[in-house]
C-alpha cells in the first residue's frame, strides 16, 4: 500500500513486515516506523488536514493475510488502526520531525470492529468523516471515521441478485457460476468514492456501485472475465 500526504511532503508505505512507515519526501528518509497490524499493512488511507498545522490530520492503515483468515476467529484482528499525527511549525514544512513526537494509535477509542478477514482496501469520504473498509469476508463496511463505529454493512458480491440493474456486457458462458462455491470467490478487493457513489471491485469478475448514504446496491458492472483487482 503506498499514498502521500495532500502537500507532497509526507509518504506512506505499508508492507508485509506488518509495518506502516512515514517517509519525509524532502529528506528521502524514514520518519517513523509504526507498529501493532498482526499481518501484511495493505491498505493506507489519510485524512485531510483540519488546520495549516498539520501535513496530514489522521492516518488509517488496515491489513491481513490469508493465513490470518485461518486462525479461530478469537484469535483474528481484523481491526483498521486509526493513527493521530502530530502538527508541525508552519513556517518549517521541511526537516521537521526530530522535533515531533510519534504517531498515536487510537486503537482503543477507535477499534473499528466488524470484518472478518483481511481488509483489502479503505476510502474516506472528502471531509473525512466517513470511512469505507472491504474485505475477504465478502463486505464493505461504512464507519464512523471519529469513533470507528461501525454504521452500516453492503453484501452481494459472490452473487448475482437480478433485482440490482446491470450492464449485461458477459458472453452467455462468462459468468463465473462455476466458482461461485469457493470461497474467494466474494473477496472484494477495492474501493473508490465520486460523490454519493461508492463503487467496489471483486473477484466475483463485477464492478459494483452503492449509494454511500444508505449503503443500497445500485448498478452491477459486468465485463471482465476474470477477478478485479
Amino acid at each position: 500500500a503506498l499514498c502521500t500526504s495532500a502537500d507532497s511532503q509526507l509518504l506512506f508505505s505499508g508492507s508485509d513486515d506488518c509495518t506502516l512507515r512515514i517517509w519525509s519526501i524532502m529528506d528521502r528518509a524514514c520518519l517513523w516506523t509504526l507498529s501493532g497490524h498482526p499481518a501484511q499493512v495493505s491498505a493506507i488511507t489519510i485524512s485531510p488536514p483540519n488546520s495549516r498545522a498539520l501535513h496530514v490530520h489522521h492516518v488509517y492503515s488496515a491489513g491481513g493475510s490469508e493465513a490470518n483468515d485461518k486462525l479461530d476467529a478469537a484469535e483474528r484482528d481484523n481491526r483498521i488502526r486509526k493513527w493521530a499525527m502530530p502538527s508541525h511549525p508552519s513556517e518549517d514544512r521541511g526537516r521537521f520531525a526530530s522535533r515531533l513526537r510519534k504517531p498515536e494509535c487510537l486503537l482503543d477509542e477507535a477499534p473499528f470492529r466488524g470484518h472478518d478477514m483481511w481488509v483489502r482496501a479503505l476510502c474516506l469520504t472528502p471531509d473525512g468523516g466517513f470511512l469505507f473498509s472491504c474485505s475477504n469476508d465478502g463486505t464493505i463496511i461504512k464507519f464512523d471515521a471519529r469513533n470507528g463505529a461501525a454504521l452500516l454493512t453492503m453484501r452481494g458480491h459472490g452473487e448475482f441478485d437480478d433485482a440490482v440493474p446491470s450492464s449485461g456486457l458477459w458472453s452467455a458462458d462468462a459468468p463465473p457460476s462455476a466458482q461461485a462455491t469457493d470461497p474467494r470467490f466474494k473477496w472484494v478487493r477495492g474501493l473508490a468514492l465520486a460523490g454519493e457513489e461508492l463503487f467496489s471491485v471483486s473477484n466475483d469478475w463485477t464492478l459494483r456501485s452503492w449509494h454511500a448514504g444508505s449503503g443500497k446496491p445500485l448498478f452491477r458492472y459486468e465485463a471482465h472475465e476474470n477477478k478485479v483487482a
